[in-house]
């Protein structure tokens, strides 16, 4: 706050330039500024710095608790049972490392997709980023360009979406001397502006409700899991403060505090919040390879449930590099002043692309076609807009004419027909018309045709294949276009997308008639961006998730509103910048992966979650028991002390999870993590329950000792755990699978040469007896039948509390 002060202070104390419109500010007032530091410097860094990820991955509830313990362990002298959890530190290690590496990659590419301005300094425009605009800098701003700093319109006009500041969706016009405001997005036209607030002065900087709005969704599955953890939290105390009593009555306090630490060290998911991290920061970096960039760590993470994926048709679809294949003549335009030279149809066109602002992909075909027209004098200018589908001018000769989509500017039959026929040929089509009225509200009777343009988009090479991967995948595909519907529709058949030859013409549809067409229909063409953005709230109502892939200004309000948004580096400034996913290489091709890879990632962190629960579940479970017990018979000992946990915490959870969170799945992600918890975690606590409790009843209907009992209690715990793992987690992949098996064949042996060698230092667990292997193995068949039971008897009862329902987006 103090430096945003002085710098604010700086600033008004800082001599103020009104540079000329045709030199900008001069080298020796450019060089001032730079020493100054007045440069539109970047306050809202989107990455974390490298002390808040390791205070991230240090100070969560789990760590915090588990580090207090081994201290408290350490100052008893008791710090041989706080090795068990020296797989805090390797978690924390993991986290951070793949935490850091994922901060890099993100802030690389962030580089390459930065905005990108035209400054003009001493007579000469000089391309330069975002940032680098010094205060008082002259820039130009075009359509589809993000606003980057507070400025003064000094020569012509915009259409500005100032949406993510003021939540209004209707484009605001400005003119000369009007203020623009940095965050915003240009929907049309194109203006010389001054800088005349950079940095924090800027008004989105210092709107704190504002950057509320704009700060990044939070994490579904961080938050179900914080939850999970409090509950568990909740119990933790009570049971751990009854267990040191239990043992604190018969026993000394060394004991006590060992049995209460260690039960407390058992009931802690250690490592989950860290795993969770890291399968997100991989697939950061995964991706990557793939050229594509996610603005966060969980950008992926609604990928997973994606169930309808929307996409616009110009630049997505199809490759965005249009041509002008076909002309035809409506007019000879001999009448009146029209039959001059000077006002060709070329010359005109010409002034309606260039005076509006145009640089969309039609207006650079358009460009092409007609390289020798000139800008004509003109005076009132109507920059294309995506909602009226036309921009005009008025020229010198007195006529108003204008250039847009043939079915909102006349009903002529041989015009209608053109647009038709070409629109079989996958074309779409413009019209250059003379407006008879001079109002805004153009209708089929007053303007007259002069020429219609044919324009040719080539499809994406990778197009169909991708259509086919989705459908393949259970993810329903639909398209929402500007274009003419038949246009749409021929270019989706040809892609090979099902349902393509269901289209709507959404021009003049009302919200109700929207929303009725949306589960019938594969395309919707004339949609304008309220359209689009209520097609997306419409189906995220339904209970859909939605991702909407887009690379135009026209985009931006879906882009904005869908549960996940995907761009292009090629995009325009606006759509790249408010999507969470930018595909850097423009390859249609990647998305597929992106999709499989948000669902490897949520996947898997939910069969892992259950994991560390189940064991949660059981430590609480066995606390309770024992802490009574110990009232009850003062030789009873709580069995799990952190060191018989070791084999547990490293060779079930410890390395298996993390192989398993980076194994490959298939399918979308239609359960939640509760659901999936109590599918999975619930069923194989209760079955290890039933499994341990055999071999700990039977050792005490034997009177076997207390450390022998407990010894092979613990093979008991770890054995049953790799069954419910193998049950939780499949089917596994060749790695985990490996990884499990290595781990079972590891385990016995650590047992064998802590005991043989080490004389028990770190895991204290009797080999057991001959007899007692066939016991282990009996209880191990009992958890694995118990858990199917269990698991059965939850899917029962889910489908009767469902009444066979469930949302397709169960996410």
């Amino acid at each position: 706050m103090k430096r945003d002060k002085r710098e604010k202070n700086q600033t008004v104390q800082t001599e103020r330039y009104f540079p000329d419109k045709k030199t900008g500010l001069t080298l020796e007032q450019a060089k001032s500024r730079q020493e100054q530091g007045l440069r539109n410097v970047n306050t809202s860094v989107r990455s974390k710095s490298y002390l808040k990820i390791v205070v991230g991955n240090i100070t969560n509830f789990c760590n915090i608790v588990t580090l207090s313990l081994i201290i408290l362990l350490i100052a008893i002298g008791a710090w041989d049972y706080a090795v068990s959890s020296f797989i805090l530190f390797i978690n924390i290690g993991i986290g951070i490392f793949q935490e850091v590496k994922a901060k890099r990659v993100v802030e690389r590419l962030t580089l390459v997709t930065s905005n990108f301005y035209d400054v003009l300094r001493d007579g000469e425009y000089v391309t330069t980023g975002s940032g680098d605009i010094l205060l008082d800098d002259l820039f130009i701003l075009r359509a589809g360009g993000q606003i980057p700093v507070d400025g003064v319109v000094c020569d012509g006009h915009l259409e500005v979406d100032e949406s993510i500041l003021t939540g209004e969706s209707c484009s605001v016009k400005k003119t000369v001397n009007a203020t623009v405001l940095a965050g915003s997005y240009v929907k049309a036209g194109q203006a010389l502006v001054r800088a005349d607030k950079i940095g924090a002065e800027c008004y989105i900087n210092g709107a704190a409700e504002i950057l509320k709005d704009v700060s990044k969704p939070q994490s579904k599955i961080f938050n179900a899991l914080d939850k999970i953890i409090k509950l568990i939290s909740i119990g933790l105390i009570p049971l751990a403060i009854l267990l040191f009593i239990s043992n604190f009555y018969n026993g000394p306090l060394n004991r006590a505090l060992i049995m209460a630490s260690s039960s407390v060290l058992g009931m802690i998911p250690v490592g989950m919040f860290l795993l969770t991290s890291m399968a997100f920061a991989a697939s950061v970096i995964k991706l990557s390879k793939k050229q594509t960039l996610l603005k966060d760590l969980y950008a992926v993470e609604m990928l997973a449930a994606t169930d309808v994926l929307l996409f616009d048709k110009t630049g997505t679809i199809t490759d965005g590099n249009l041509e002008v294949v076909d002309i035809k003549v409506f007019s000879d335009m001999t009448d009146g002043k029209d039959a001059l030279t000077d006002f060709s149809a070329e010359n005109i066109l010409t002034t309606l692309i260039i005076s509006g602002g145009g640089n969309n992909a039609t207006a650079r075909a358009i460009k092409s076609r007609f390289k020798n027209g000139r800008i004509l004098p003109h005076g009132k200018v109507i920059p294309f807009d995506s909602d009226k589908k036309f921009s005009a001018a008025k020229i010198e000769n007195g006529y108003t004419y204008i250039l847009g989509a043939p079915d909102f500017l006349t009903d002529r039959a041989d015009v209608t027909a053109f647009a038709y026929e070409n629109s079989k040929k996958c074309r779409r089509t413009v019209l250059l018309g003379r407006v008879v009225d001079e109002s805004e509200s153009f209708s089929g009777k007053n303007v007259i045709p002069i020429m219609a343009l044919s324009i040719e988009d080539e499809l994406r090479g990778e197009i169909a294949e991708t259509f086919a991967w989705f459908e393949d995948n259970g993810v329903d595909i639909k398209v929402i276009s500007g274009d003419d519907p038949h246009t749409v529709a021929e270019i989706v058949k040809k892609a090979g997308l099902k349902g393509a030859e269901k289209g709507v013409n959404c021009n003049g549809m009302d919200d109700c008639a929207l929303e009725k067409s949306l589960n019938d229909n594969v395309v919707f063409g004339r949609t304008s961006p309220e359209q689009k953005a209520h097609i997306v709230n419409t189906l995220k109502k339904q209970g859909r998730v939605v991702c909407m892939v887009g690379d135009g200004v026209n985009d931006i309000q879906a882009l904005k509103q869908a549960d996940c948004s995907i761009s292009f580096a090629t995009a325009s400034d606006a759509a790249r910048n408010i999507s969470r996913i930018v595909l850097m290489d423009s390859e249609f091709k990647n998305i597929p992966a992106i999709v499989g890879e948000g669902r490897r990632a949520i996947g898997n962190i939910q069969k892992v979650s259950s994991l560390f629960i189940m064991k949660n579940l059981f430590v609480m479970f066995m606390t309770l028991l024992f802490a009574i017990l110990t009232f009850v018979d003062h030789g009873i000992v709580y069995p799990f002390d952190s060191k018989k946990m070791i084999m547990m915490e490293v060779f079930v959870l410890g390395i298996p999870a993390y192989v398993i969170a980076l194994e490959r799945v298939k399918g979308k992600v239609t359960s939640s993590v509760y659901e999936s918890v109590l599918k999975y975690g619930v069923p194989s606590a209760l079955s290890l329950i039933v499994g341990v409790s055999a071999v700990l009843i039977t050792s005490a209907v034997r009177g076997d000792d207390a450390q022998y009992a407990s010894s092979i209690a613990a093979i008991t715990f770890a054995m049953t755990s790799f069954i419910c793992l193998f049950l939780s987690a499949s089917p596994l992949g060749k790695l985990s699978f490996v990884s499990v098996a290595a781990m079972i064949i590891l385990s016995v042996v650590a047992v064998y040469v802590d005991k043989t060698f080490l004389q028990g230092t770190f895991l204290n667990i009797d080999f057991p007896k001959t007899a007692d292997f066939a016991l282990i193995v009996l209880c191990s068949c009992l958890t694995a039948a118990s858990n199917l039971l269990f698991r059965k008897l939850f899917v029962t009862l889910t489908i009767k509390n469902k009444n066979g329902k469930k949302k397709p987006g169960g996410y």
